[in-house]
């Protein structure tokens, strides 16, 4: 009679795999690593896993999964003219900040996408993640030049891979930080900036380009005589 899987040693091989995942990379990893973390043998894996392989694809396309599911509630900030007042900045920031916070909880799974498979086949995995999060920003930004119904000097596409950028390098910063960073702040101000370059109209972005200018320049110093 065929050995059944014990569904709580399950949860033990994937709590363990992730941290052997992220630490050491699919490459370096062994199934012994898996198995000795997680205080079980080589066989109990087998019976729920075909290949170490094939466990880190699931979890990654799963923390995918998850972090689309994050991402969903962008846009639906942005349904309508009416969802264009300045409120809007902040309402987004804090969605920025939610996913910021999921993400830090959340770090050696993030390490693992990032990083985890590099030189192994399944190293598109982590462009899979950026192009979650790049889909997310240009379906945001689209709706709101939907709704605003201007046409912006800085398309949309563009708005979306410098946004889907920043958001990256962010969560790099999480990966290596000790402590959790002032994701409220940072998030608040980059909301800001990005509202402009997708809502205001090239007159718009250059005379606030020129006033800035002409405020940057030091007055003169008084002649000497």
């Amino acid at each position: 009679m065929a050995r059944q899987a014990n569904p709580n040693l399950q949860g033990q091989l994937l709590d363990a795999a992730v941290t052997v995942f992220a630490e050491r990379g699919l490459l370096a990893a062994k199934v012994s690593d898996i198995t000795d973390l997680a205080g079980v043998s080589k066989g109990a894996f087998y019976l729920h896993f075909e290949s170490k392989e094939a466990l880190y694809e699931q979890m990654c396309r799963q923390f995918i999964a998850d972090l689309t599911g994050h991402l969903a509630g962008h846009g639906s900030l942005l349904c309508g003219p009416e969802a264009l007042g300045m409120h809007v900045v902040d309402q987004l920031a804090t969605a920025d900040e939610a996913l910021l916070d999921w993400l830090w909880q959340r770090r050696v799974h993030l390490q693992m996408v990032l990083a985890g498979a590099a030189g192994t086949p399944l190293a598109h995995l982590s462009d899979e993640f950026i192009e979650a999060i790049e889909n997310s920003m240009l379906a945001s930004i689209e709706r709101m030049h939907c709704a605003s119904c201007v046409e912006p000097m800085l398309t949309s596409q563009f708005l979306a891979a410098m946004a889907t950028g920043l958001i990256v390098m962010y969560a790099r910063k999480l990966v290596q930080s000790r402590e959790r960073p002032a994701v409220t702040r940072d998030v608040h101000h980059f909301r800001r900036i990005m509202m402009l370059g997708a809502l205001l109209t090239p007159d718009q972005l250059d005379t606030l380009w020129t006033s800035a200018a002409i405020h940057a320049v030091p007055a003169a110093a008084p002649s000497a005589h």
